[in-house]
């Protein structure tokens, strides 16, 4: 991977020379295209099967699927009541309310 200075480099300026970038362009292109092929041909590998009159298992190196998403069934939450003391405390600390205009 190139260094992030290199991205300054994609910015022409009126004296730069154009062929150094269309050299590099063609480098990342030659670089993109290799590696495509080496992963095509290492995904086109076949497990063999031990017995030779069957067919492969599968290939070799599966593609990574991630899991399904299901929702997460849990239980409801338990109905509390709070104790008959705690109720209390509540209703003498609730500020009474003002009729409003």
């Amino acid at each position: 991977m190139r260094p992030l200075t290199d991205r300054q480099e994609l910015t022409l300026a009126p004296d730069e020379k154009i062929g150094e970038m269309a050299a590099w362009v063609r480098d990342l292109a030659a670089q993109r295209h290799a590696f495509r092929d080496k992963l095509q041909e290492r995904q086109a590998l076949k497990v063999p099967s031990e017995d030779p009159d069957f067919e492969d298992t599968g290939p070799a190196f599966p593609a990574w699927t991630p899991p399904d998403r299901d929702a997460i069934l849990q239980p409801p939450q338990p109905q509390i009541q709070p104790a008959a003391n705690i109720l209390e405390l509540a209703r003498k600390s609730e500020p009474r309310r003002e009729a409003a205009d």
